[in-house]
């Protein structure tokens, strides 16, 4: 699991260390009395202005990447949780025993892929769920394959179809998940968020809390929000499966 699963400690840590770095500034052009001089003011102000015009930049720039990785993610699972009901329901078209045993093994798959969904990423449970899907998929791609010995229908081409389609979708929802914003943004973002918090205070002529404060908790709770967007399992925004709960609901009828 990575440290920006959490959005919490990412809010906590980068609001208290933008703090801290803030203050470090201040006390630093209070000590060597930089603002003073009108000319070091303003090279401090144009310094200043630069990094916070950056660092929105890059907060935008990663919002963006963290919103099209959560829509994947959505979408995947909408298409996963159709690509199994059409399975099932051509299942339904198959002669006996294969439609019995078909329809059994679908169903065990749908409750495997939706425990998969509830699994944490990088977890033990996650890996357990991955081999149970794989040793599922090669029940029904084995039972499949019999079949097709002997039946080279239309019907059966379309059941075939849907089943590669969701065997597809499974290992896409997984890629999704490993598809996660690099390491080095978020060093890029951290460090310029820093340095906009130190030269924020190195600029103050005269302290005063608001902004001292305000600055390091909007970065904070952006960056924070970001995480939560990026992260598949954790936090408060997390991808919905109630597509793959009413297929559970209506195929346990």
């Amino acid at each position: 699991m990575s440290y920006f699963d959490r959005s919490y400690l990412v809010f906590s840590l980068l609001f208290v260390a933008s703090l801290c770095v803030l203050e470090a500034g201040a006390r630093i052009a209070a000590r060597t009395r930089v603002n003073e001089d009108e000319h070091h003011y303003e090279q401090v102000s144009g310094l200043r202005d630069s990094l916070l015009v950056l660092l929105s930049l890059l907060v935008g720039f990663t919002f963006a990447m963290a919103i099209s990785h959560f829509e994947l993610r959505r979408q995947l699972s909408i298409d996963e949780a159709n690509a199994i009901g059409t399975a099932c329901l051509r299942a339904e078209t198959l002669a006996d025993p294969h439609r019995f045993d078909l329809s059994s093994v679908l169903r065990q798959y749908l409750d495997a892929r939706l425990e998969f969904a509830r699994t944490e990423f990088g977890s033990p449970e996650e890996a357990a769920s991955l081999r149970l899907t794989r040793k599922l998929q090669d029940a029904v791609w084995g039972q499949t394959a019999v079949i097709a010995r002997q039946d080279r229908s239309a019907v059966f081409g379309l059941f075939m179809q849907s089943v590669n389609e969701a065997i597809d979708l499974a290992e896409k929802r997984t890629a999704a998940r490993e598809h996660r914003i690099p390491g080095v943004i978020w060093i890029l973002v951290s460090v310029i968020a820093l340095l906009a918090s130190f030269t924020t205070g190195y600029g103050l002529k005269r302290r005063f809390w608001f902004p001292a404060v305000m600055m390091p908790l909007m970065f904070a709770a952006a960056v924070a929000l970001i995480a939560d967007l990026d992260s598949p399992t954790q936090g408060l925004i997390r991808t919905s499966s109630s597509s793959m709960i009413r297929l559970q609901q209506d195929l346990h009828k």
